[in-house]
């Protein structure tokens, strides 16, 4: 939930126009028209913004951490950063000031001037005015387009490796199936336990799930991300297939595994994200391993990059043209005219 973002023509001319602090907020993610809001909000408080993570009531089983909420507030990060730029503005974030326990995940106060360079400008245009298509000859990535997603994920201090061998791609395809067979056996077992001793009796640990995924959350902020049906028949066997002929498999994360360093790779997430949409890329998410703690440790073992894996993206060339949503877009307009 996000206060009410400026229109255009109200930002050029209200006092307050050039206040960054008043227009960046429209960037913190619209919800589509089937979610009532989004689990963070970002508000005014004085001369700051304060990004709060909600607690979502089904995910105390799944993601007893909130961490995909938390990756989700690191991407709301990275777009408020480059919204600012974009106003000439930089901008200084303390994250958790009154610690982990704390709801309030980031307070941000205007930074130095600055001129906003190329890099933030497109990537601000794809948050603006969304996805434009590309034409594209062939359907492999070169590696210089590896090399742009490598240095976003950098720059916000995070690490993408892509998985090229066949050999780690049917490491991670088996993977895959496995977390799946896992999911779909706990399912199970909630429904049998809520249908006999009723999901009442039993805590909200026993919770059936509902609560939106990594993907739901990041396609809400602006990339050309493509949400999972993770309820459709014969998903094992699916998600195997999609990481074993993805034109670009990779896998992103961050040297830590803390609340800090989950809202870093989320911030890492989102610049990859965006610079993938400019490069006329989509993403898909294939998380199902990263929750479950022994399948998780699995995948680390044939990464060839240290620290904690945070997100599978499987990249594919969009066929889409410039041409978004409403919600997505409605409102994400920022100017420092």
């Amino acid at each position: 939930m996000i206060d009410a973002p400026a229109s255009a023509e109200s930002m050029r001319h209200s006092p307050n126009g050039k206040d960054p602090l008043a227009l960046i907020p429209a960037f913190a993610g619209t919800p589509p028209t089937w979610w009532r809001t989004l689990p963070w909000s970002v508000t005014r408080s004085g001369d700051a913004l304060l990004l709060r993570a909600e607690q979502l009531q089904d995910e105390l089983l799944g993601d007893p951490a909130n961490r995909e909420v938390l990756l989700a507030c690191g991407a709301v990060l990275a777009n408020l950063k480059i919204a600012a730029h974009h106003l000439g503005h930089d901008v200084r974030m303390e994250l958790f000031p009154d610690g982990t326990g704390s709801p309030i995940v980031a307070r941000l106060t205007v930074g130095r001037e600055v001129s906003p360079g190329r890099e933030d400008e497109a990537l601000f245009d794809v948050l603006e005015h969304g996805v434009r298509s590309l034409a594209h000859g062939g359907t492999s990535v070169s590696p210089a387009l590896v090399a742009i997603l490598r240095h976003g994920a950098r720059s916000e201090g995070g690490w993408l490796d892509v998985v090229s061998d066949d050999a780690r791609r049917a490491i991670v395809g088996d993977l895959e199936s496995e977390a799946v067979a896992i999911t779909d056996a706990e399912r199970s077992a909630r429904r049998l336990l809520s249908a006999r001793y009723g999901a009442g009796t039993l805590g909200p640990q026993f919770a059936l799930g509902g609560a939106p995924a990594l993907g739901e959350l990041l396609y809400t902020l602006g990339a050309s991300v493509q949400p999972v049906n993770e309820w459709s028949a014969g998903r094992a066997a699916k998600l195997r297939e999609s990481a074993l002929e993805a034109p670009l498999l990779a896998v992103l994360g961050a040297t830590d595994d803390t609340p800090r360093g989950w809202l870093r790779a989320g911030a890492a997430l989102q610049r990859v994200l965006l610079h993938a949409s400019v490069q006329g890329l989509s993403a898909t998410f294939l998380n199902e391993p990263l929750r479950h703690p022994l399948l998780r440790d699995a995948l680390r073992s044939v990464l060839f990059a240290d620290g904690a894996p945070q997100a599978i993206v499987r990249f594919d060339f969009s066929s889409a043209g410039s041409a978004r949503d409403a919600h997505r877009r409605g409102g994400r307009t920022a100017t420092a005219a």
